[in-house]
């Protein structure tokens, strides 16, 4: 099963992507368009992208995000805010 996309659209925003962001992304992801919103609650925002962060425990899932190209733009804009434990 391919988990990235479900974890990803939660997070995806209506912001134009670059050639380069949209390059190796789920097509569906890439176009959205702009009416598309991003989730508007905090902590499932958080909950997302630590999700992400587990699937790159292992060097196969740091090779599947890194092949997928889709992390980096989507997180970028999740808008999470970063606090120090």
């Amino acid at each position: 099963m391919n988990i990235l996309p479900y974890l990803l659209y939660p997070l995806v925003g209506p912001e134009p992507l670059s050639e380069d962001d949209i390059e190796g992304m789920p097509a569906f992801l890439a176009k959205l368009g702009p009416n598309k919103m991003r989730e508007e609650d905090v902590e499932s925002r958080k909950l997302l992208v630590e999700a992400l962060t587990l699937l790159t425990g292992t060097r196969r899932g740091r090779d599947f995000m890194r092949a997928k190209k889709a992390v980096r733009p989507s997180y970028k804009r999740a808008n999470v805010p970063h606090h120090r434990r």
